[in-house]
């Protein structure tokens, strides 16, 4: 999943990208490549352990930040790359890759970031997809209950179909809308 957006800074390219590089350091993420003076890649996570991760802190991303300078600061394109590889992307995931865009956005623009906020973002996130996996596990053994009391292959083959369209409709219910725009 990819997004791209701009954000003004009314500092020189220094200043933005330092007080930028700085703000993605403090929400983890490290630099990926040597970069010019005006450019900023980073990347966060990991892509063996995106499959288990259950917040949208933890999955592998990556963010590229590229500033031209105007007559009053600068301009900065920011990219993101976020892997989504064994995620579903819930409603909870989306909510949270939106906040961090905005906040990363203001601190391009102005350099003032409110770390309260992304943190309450994690925790949202963190919160809400673990009920969505306690859903998730119920929707999928529920149905092999009776398998798994009794051990009859006919339960097996009717709690697995059943099993099977449950998570399907539970997946549809919880995924979130992969655009990321405002």
């Amino acid at each position: 999943m990819t997004h791209t957006t701009t954000a003004h800074s009314t500092r020189d390219i220094g200043a933005t990208r330092a007080n930028l590089l700085l703000w993605l350091q403090s929400i983890g993420y490290k630099p990926s490549t040597a970069t010019f003076l005006s450019e900023v890649a980073v990347e966060r996570g990991s892509r063996a352990r995106n499959g288990f991760a259950y917040s949208g802190r933890q999955w592998y991303a990556t963010v590229n930040a590229k500033f031209t300078a105007t007559d009053d600061g600068c301009d900065v394109e920011l990219g993101w790359e976020m892997s989504t590889l064994g995620q579903l992307g819930s409603k909870p995931d989306m909510a949270f890759w939106k906040t961090e865009i905005a906040l990363t956005q203001e601190a391009a623009s102005s350099g003032r970031v409110d770390l309260a906020k992304y943190i309450a973002a994690v925790s949202q996130n963190s919160r809400g997809n673990m009920v969505l996996i306690a859903i998730f596990l119920a929707g999928i053994l529920g149905p092999l209950a009776p398998f798994l009391a009794t051990g009859n292959p006919s339960n097996l083959v009717l709690g697995g179909v059943t099993a099977i369209v449950l998570a399907t409709v539970i997946w549809l219910v919880v995924r979130g809308s992969r655009d990321l725009s405002a």
